[in-house]
């Protein structure tokens, strides 16, 4: 029996053959009839030089054959596996292979990417040079007691370092300089010292660092580097550090140091975050311009932020992803840039300083939390999705405000919207389908536009606006057809500017038959429409059923009381009424089959 890999092969399945003088090799050729591997090898004393003209297969092995110096690789080999241990003096292998390089070390070549596979093993006192490698494969240098590493300018990632390369090696104790300990000519870091108050990464001196991918940063109390670009090395699976400081001479752009202070997981953030660069620099956690002039960047572990007097602008990104509470801005703050507090899903109180004049696009998106705010008179411009999917259940706007952006107010929870007078301009879908009223001061036919849809819904597409000017009010369907937006928005007006119209007759413009039976309904009941009535003449029995379908029996019974559905539909209601055991329902339509009279008595719902 033949063992390998702690498996037992039978003999009658293994080829055993003498490829040179003093080499025997052991083959499985059940496994692998074509093509068998090597999976065992017996090497004579005094044998220096090896040729592998098979595929190694001993990743396992505890041989070792060290009176081996060279190693050549056939052309024909095209994987070797191995421990270092097995050959463990070789210094020079000479590859036929394509597979492989020729070179100190048995480098494996995959479309042009150079790996180092082994490094074989070297005592202390000699150099290891990693030369033009890309990347470095798990156990690669186990049983190794080099720590004299260089080269390996060529390795660029974490991702082409395995996370066990230095596994089972005397690197993997090699003593910290300045709290790091490293390889190759200094940029690819192996460990920290977690004791440490600080660590500071010397990438200034290096086009790139490379981190091992078991550090864990969660444990760093505090962790300094010099380039936007090493955050990007950190192995994000453990966490951060607890404070990350950027101390720089790289010229930078905002949303690049908003960007490196926010950076996140589901799980993990940085909590405090300094920088000090030539455009830049920290106070209390927070970046601003080094004129002081403009906000950059909040550390995403801060609750609670007074921003100070003097600044003038909320950068862009500023806040986003940060985990703050409550804000309050000063007078001196005229603008809130783009996204600066998007996601920031534990807001929930926000003052606004007295000069804002903007609020930038998807300013507040998703604050989940913010349920309140006021808006104060400096404002002029609220952006595009600037309270989208926010949390609001109220908001208050004041005179001065002029423009509302698209979808500025949608996903939002507020119900009730009351304009300003100053407001000249609403931007489609400025607010949601579950608004259910906006009042507005005076009519004016180009804001009443922005409440309006004009291309084919795919969800809702039935919901209905109330729309209050002055003391008269109308429902305005959210959806009309294109061609005939312009005849409904000239109707609104009518009504709103005529005080001799009754009714405003409205519902004819609603995009769907659905919504047309809701207008009407509401138009009859509230202005005794006779558009709307004998509209309903003709659909009452096919709306009565829908109340009754989704028991809306109040509804229903609204319905019945106009007295506009015949004897015979009533009987069907009743029996519809009777399966769901709405009983007011039935009693009320009941007394019109009696006397088909509207019924005196009241019923309570």
């Amino acid at each position: 029996m033949v063992k390998n890999n702690s498996n037992d092969i039978p003999e009658d399945s293994i080829l055993k053959e003498e490829t040179q003088p003093g080499v025997t090799v052991y083959r499985d050729i059940a496994s692998a009839p074509l093509h068998a591997g090597v999976i065992d090898m017996d090497v004579a004393d005094g044998v220096d030089e090896l040729t592998l003209k098979y595929d190694l297969c001993m990743a396992e092995s505890k041989k070792s054959f060290p009176d081996v110096k060279r190693l050549i690789i056939d052309e024909m080999v095209f994987r070797i596996e191995m421990p270092n241990t097995l050959f463990p003096n070789v210094r020079y292998v000479l590859s036929y292979s394509h597979m492989f390089e020729s070179g100190e070390y048995l480098i494996g070549r995959t479309y042009g990417f150079t790996s180092l596979v082994n490094v074989f093993c070297h005592d202390m006192d000699e150099v290891i040079d990693l030369g033009n490698v890309a990347g470095i494969d798990d156990f690669a240098f186990k049983g190794c007691e080099c720590t004299n590493v260089t080269g390996g300018k060529n390795i660029k990632s974490k991702q082409n370092i395995e996370p066990k390369a230095f596994a089972g090696s005397a690197l993997e104790k090699k003593a910290f300089e300045n709290g790091v300990r490293s390889i190759g000519y200094g940029h690819v870091i192996l460990g920290v010292d977690y004791t440490a108050d600080e660590i500071n990464i010397p990438d200034d001196k290096f086009k790139n660092v490379i981190f091992s991918t078991d550090i864990d940063f969660s444990k760093i109390k505090k962790l300094i580097i010099h380039k936007p670009e090493t955050i990007e090395q950190i192995n994000y699976r453990f966490g951060f550090p607890e404070t990350l400081v950027l101390d720089t001479d790289l010229l930078m752009f905002e949303q690049d140091v908003a960007r490196i202070a926010h950076t996140c997981t589901i799980k993990h953030y940085i909590k405090n975050f300094s920088i000090s660069s030539p455009e830049f620099k920290e106070i209390d956690g927070i970046a601003y311009t080094r004129n002081g002039n403009k906000l950059v960047a909040c550390s995403a572990g801060k609750e609670h932020v007074v921003v100070p007097d003097g600044v003038k602008t909320i950068g862009k990104y500023a806040f986003a992803n940060c985990h703050i509470k409550s804000l309050i801005l000063p007078d001196s703050v005229t603008t809130i840039g783009a996204y600066a507090f998007e996601e920031c899903k534990d807001l929930e109180s926000v003052v606004l300083g007295g000069n804002i004049e903007v609020i930038g696009e998807n300013a507040f998106e998703s604050c989940k939390k913010l349920t309140s705010i006021v808006i104060p008179p400096s404002v002029y411009s609220i952006g595009d999705y600037a309270f989208l999917h926010s949390g609001l259940e109220d908001i208050r706007l004041n005179e001065g405000l002029q423009h509302i952006g698209a979808m500025a107010f949608s996903g939002t929870k507020i119900k009730s919207l009351q304009l300003p007078a100053s407001v000249v301009y609403l931007k489609t879908e400025c607010i949601d389908d579950t608004m259910m009223e906006v009042i507005v001061p005076s009519f004016r036919k180009d804001v009443c536009k922005g409440f309006i849809k004009t291309f084919r819904p795919f969800l809702k597409n039935d919901t209905v606006l109330r729309l209050r000017c002055g003391e008269r009010c109308a429902y305005i369907p959210r959806y009309m057809r294109q061609l005939t937006v312009n005849e409904g928005l000239s109707s609104i007006e009518s009504f709103f500017t005529d005080t001799e119209k009754k009714a405003p007759d409205i519902w004819k413009y609603a995009y769907t038959a659905l919504c047309k039976q809701n207008m009407a309904f509401l138009e009859y009941n509230k202005f005794g429409s006779e558009s709307a009535k004998e509209y309903l003449k003709k659909n009452a029995k096919k709306i009565a059923l829908r109340f009754i379908e989704y028991d809306k029996e109040e509804l229903a019974v609204r319905l019945v009381k106009t007295g506009l559905m015949s004897k015979m539909a009533l009987k069907e209601l009743l029996d519809k009424a009777e399966e769901k055991d709405m009983t007011v329902l039935q009693s009320y339509i009941m007394q019109y089959l009696n006397d088909g009279k509207r019924s005196k008595q009241n019923f309570h719902i």
